[in-house]
C-alpha cells in the first residue's frame, strides 16, 4: 500500500512539471491575446514590456516579474501618449540603472527600450522628441 501511494505522488509531480509553463512562455502566450487595433491598457503594456525584456537582455539581467510603472516624467515631451515601464536588476549595483521600456498606448509600439538612469533623461527625452517632430516641407 505504501507502494501505490508513493507511486500516485510520483505521477502527480512528474504531470505537474511536464505541464509547468516557463515563465518566458507564459509571457508569449498573454503577448498572442493582445488586441493592438484598440489601443493599449495598463496590463497589455506590462505584458509587451516583459516580452520586451525578455527578448532583449540576457537572462536573468533584470526582474522581469516585478514591471513599475514609472510616472514622474515632467520633462518628458507628449508623456501622456506612452506607459512607462521599469525593470530593477537581479544585482544591483552603485548607481541605480533599471531597463525602461517605453510604450505607445494608441498602437503598442516600443520606442525606447534600454537601460536607463534618471541621470541620463535627456536620452528619454530626445528620442521622444525626435518621434514628435515634423517633417520639414
Amino acid at each position: 500500500m505504501k507502494n501505490f501511494g508513493l507511486i500516485v505522488m510520483l505521477l502527480m509531480i512528474a504531470s505537474g512539471c511536464a505541464t509547468a509553463m516557463k515563465p518566458a512562455e507564459v509571457i508569449a502566450k498573454d503577448y498572442s491575446t493582445i488586441n493592438f487595433q484598440d489601443g493599449i491598457d495598463l496590463e497589455e503594456a506590462l505584458i509587451i514590456a516583459k516580452k520586451e525584456v525578455i527578448d532583449s537582455t540576457p537572462p536573468q539581467t533584470y526582474v522581469v516579474n516585478e514591471p513599475h510603472l514609472m510616472t514622474d516624467f515632467e520633462n518628458v515631451p507628449h508623456q501622456d501618449a506612452y506607459w512607462f515601464v521599469s525593470f530593477k536588476e537581479v544585482e544591483r549595483g552603485t548607481t541605480p540603472i533599471v531597463y525602461m521600456v517605453t510604450i505607445r498606448k494608441d498602437t503598442g509600439k516600443i520606442v525606447f527600450s534600454r537601460n536607463y538612469s534618471p541621470l541620463n533623461e535627456w536620452i528619454l527625452e530626445a528620442a521622444l522628441l525626435k518621434l514628435h517632430e515634423k517633417p520639414e516641407k
